[in-house]
């Protein structure tokens, strides 16, 4: 598992390399999962939310809504994790961050409601908070999806808070595979992404910090399925 400093090193590197940022209305996801397995198998989605630094305003993403989520096997959660399937989670930016690991169906679409939310940072280099979103195979250990090559991540979103509380703060988010599409809620007539295209020098960085934070939950989800 990296330790607190290098995780906060890494999620710089990526959300340095974020897009103009969006309005942050409700957002629906919608992975098709259809080439990962038929109906009759599964695997895992990884929703993690980290802060930039410890000066980050809390903030918190809640997820509701959810399609092609299982109940077959528990969730495994670390950080501050609240909620369930039924009521809706909620991932805050305190301490490390939070990780939800969930089962799912394949061979249809998986998707959820995302909503973010936080405190102000009146200042002028506010620190952001990454909400990273990828699929395990049934092993827990093998990540799907033919999206970003250096880490397999499918998209991620990117909360900035509000100087003032006279408005919300704001989001962006970047699609990088195909499979994966975010759009308004309801219904997702097309799916799209936001995000201006980085230049080749940010999509290097990018990829490094994602990966480096993706090995963290595979060397955890290894751990676990070990046991």
């Amino acid at each position: 598992m990296l330790n607190l400093q290098m995780r906060r090193a890494l999620l710089a590197l990526v959300l340095g390399a974020s897009a103009a940022l969006a309005s942050a209305d409700t957002l629906h996801v919608e992975i098709d999962t259809s080439s990962f397995g038929n109906v009759n198998s599964g695997g895992w989605i990884d929703l993690s939310f980290l802060p930039f630094n410890a000066k980050a305003a809390v903030a918190s993403a809640s997820l509701s809504g959810f399609s092609g989520f299982s109940t077959l096997a528990p969730a495994q959660i670390s950080g501050d994790v609240q909620g369930s399937l039924a009521s809706g989670y909620t991932l805050s930016n305190t301490g490390l961050g939070a990780d939800l690991f969930h089962a799912v169906n394949f061979g249809g679409k998986v998707g959820f409601n995302v909503d973010f939310s936080g405190a102000t940072d009146p200042a002028v280099n506010r620190a952001l908070s990454a909400l990273s979103v990828s699929i395990y195979g049934a092993d827990q250990l093998t990540l799907l999806g033919n999206g970003d090559p250096a880490s397999g991540s499918l998209l991620q979103f990117y909360w900035t808070p509000s100087k003032t509380s006279a408005k919300p703060g704001s989001v962006s988010y970047q699609v990088f595979d195909s499979v994966a599409g975010v759009g308004p809620v309801p219904p997702v007539l097309a799916l799209h992404s936001v995000s201006a295209v980085p230049e080749p020098s940010s999509w290097a960085m990018m990829g490094v910090g994602i990966a480096l934070l993706g090995l963290a939950r595979r060397r955890k989800a290894a751990a676990a399925f070990a046991v």
